[in-house]
């Protein structure tokens, strides 16, 4: 994926999260280096957003994260001198910086799925 295009998701993401007041993420589950993440008002319900980034190269994030929706971009993209990609975003849970590193791409999906189904 091009930068262009991850700069793009990212910023389609800030707004969609932004507009929908989702500040709330969760990992759902790693698997053959692909990450998927998934965000709502409440996770105890339901959630509404799967972001999915694949090249996972390093993680440093808690299982559940809340972001600060007063933040015009709650989630941050960067690239590091070996051209790798880095998602960074203030878990406000911990106030601790949450950090996902990935050398392939990101995309969002809206959906909204009832937990439990």
């Amino acid at each position: 994926m091009k930068r262009e295009e991850m700069i793009a998701a990212v910023g389609a993401l800030n707004r969609y999260i932004r507009a929908n007041n989702i500040a709330d993420f969760r990992l759902q589950k790693v698997e053959n280096g692909t990450l998927h993440l998934i965000g709502s008002f409440d996770l105890s319900y339901y959630y509404d957003v799967t972001i999915v980034i694949t090249g996972l190269t390093q993680l440093s994030l808690s299982c559940e994260f809340y972001v600060d929706l007063l933040l015009s971009n709650p989630f941050a993209l960067q690239f590091s001198a070996e051209d790798a990609a880095v998602l960074r975003f203030e878990d406000c849970s911990i106030r601790q910086q949450g950090e996902i590193v990935f050398e392939g791409g990101i995309m969002f999906h809206v959906k909204h799925t009832v937990l439990g189904d």
